[in-house]
């Protein structure tokens, strides 16, 4: 245990050979692989998992995978995936070897043993953010490994996921996110990934999302729009970008009606 704790990867090496037990836990549940994980030692993790150490053993609601992630060390949550999905014994199993995050990675899994989603919630939270390159990457590996963005209930991870992925301005996850069938009008918080972007003013990405289908005419509530929100800001340019949009569709709301009229009789472009 101390030793994948200090990274001594002869002692761990020569521990195994003596076939010590890979999956003693101490107290409060830690075990050595989850030491290794959580402090960055690959070539640890790797003789552990060779050693078949159980990567799906929890601490406190956290395995090995979700240490690392919270770690930000990509190489190993790259391994524990591999090995999750080799372990879940899945019928259709592809893993395409390619560089840590490429988005040409692929992984399909049919379970969350590994607990993709809570996982994949941990490295978008900017508590555990310490470089945002090494961070897209784990997010991209945890997406492609198949945390269940399709479920668009109210607060489900593909909802959670592409708001804090909006929020932090991340275009290429957001993109990521919906090629992987994460909802982009669902709602989180009663916010749209759209209305996010206008809240913050972020254009580039309400444009973004515009293009990419997000629905302007979306409302949440008695009076919540896209528009709206951007009405009540006065923000100009936000508002330009919106019309924009309304000229090519039919589509609208109550909410948004009004203020279109508005806007026309006071001759807003003008």
């Amino acid at each position: 245990m101390f030793a994948s704790v200090f990274g001594l990867v002869d002692i761990v090496q020569q521990l195994i050979v003596l076939n010590a037990n890979v999956n003693q836990q101490t107290n409060n549940g830690y075990t050595a692989l989850m030491f290794a994980a959580e402090f960055g030692y690959d070539e640890i993790v790797q003789l552990l998992i060779q050693a078949d150490a159980n990567i799906f053993l929890m601490h406190d609601d956290e395995n090995a995978l979700m240490k690392a992630v919270k770690a930000s060390h990509c190489s190993i949550v790259k391994l524990l995936i591999e090995h999750g999905m080799k372990k879940s014994r899945q019928e259709k199993l592809h893993i395409l070897h390619v560089p840590c995050g490429s988005a040409e990675s692929i992984y399909e899994i049919l379970d969350d043993d590994l607990q993709l989603n809570s996982a994949l919630i941990y490295a978008l939270d900017s508590r555990y953010i310490y470089d945002e390159a090494t961070n897209k990457q784990i997010i991209k590996l945890l997406i492609h490994a198949g945390a269940d963005l399709k479920n668009t209930a109210d607060g489900g991870i593909g909802n959670i996921a592409l708001f804090l992925a909006v929020e932090k301005n991340y275009q290429d996850i957001v993109q990521e996110l919906i090629v992987y069938r994460a909802d982009i009008n669902s709602k989180y918080y009663n916010l749209t990934a759209l209305m996010v972007a206008i809240e913050q003013n972020n254009l580039h990405m309400a444009q973004f999302l515009l293009e990419s289908g997000a629905n302007i005419a979306l409302k949440i509530g008695w009076f919540k729009t896209a528009l709206s929100i951007a009405y009540k800001k006065k923000n100009k340019n936000a508002i330009r970008l919106l019309l924009k949009t309304y000229e090519k569709i039919k589509t609208t709301n109550c909410i948004d009606r009004c203020i279109l009229f508005f806007l026309k009789n006071i001759n807003f472009n003008n």
